[in-house]
């Protein structure tokens, strides 16, 4: 999703290959000079090879294994990431860090009592 201050996010660089899908092929965990304004918001959906990256990979910024970091293995090893643009409607709940959980459970709670 394109945002106005993409540092507090992952972001992502690639070829757009349709409107609101990238074949993608460079990424960075919150960059502090961002040369993209595509933040990773994100639903994942990986083969289990993530799992072996992430094992490889130290801790990245703020001292935590970074999935950023996976993913920029599995594009080392030339294997295909593709990123795909969700439709607007679709809320964005931010888990990052303390408040930002605790606002997206609550979203999530008034979301799920409204069905």
């Amino acid at each position: 999703m394109p945002v106005e201050d993409p540092r507090p996010y992952g972001v992502i660089g690639g070829e757009r290959i349709e409107e609101d899908v990238w074949i993608v092929n460079k990424v960075e965990e919150k960059p502090q000079k961002p040369w993209s304004n595509i933040a990773i918001l994100p639903v994942y959906i990986f083969e289990t090879e993530i799992f072996d990256c992430l094992s490889k990979v130290g801790p990245g910024v703020g001292g935590e294994i970074q999935l950023t970091d996976g993913i920029g293995s599995l594009l080392e090893m030339r294997r295909r990431v593709a990123a795909v643009k969700l439709p607007n409607n679709i809320p964005r709940l931010d888990i990052g860090n303390p408040k930002s959980l605790w606002e997206a459970l609550e979203t999530s709670y008034h979301l799920s009592s409204k069905r």
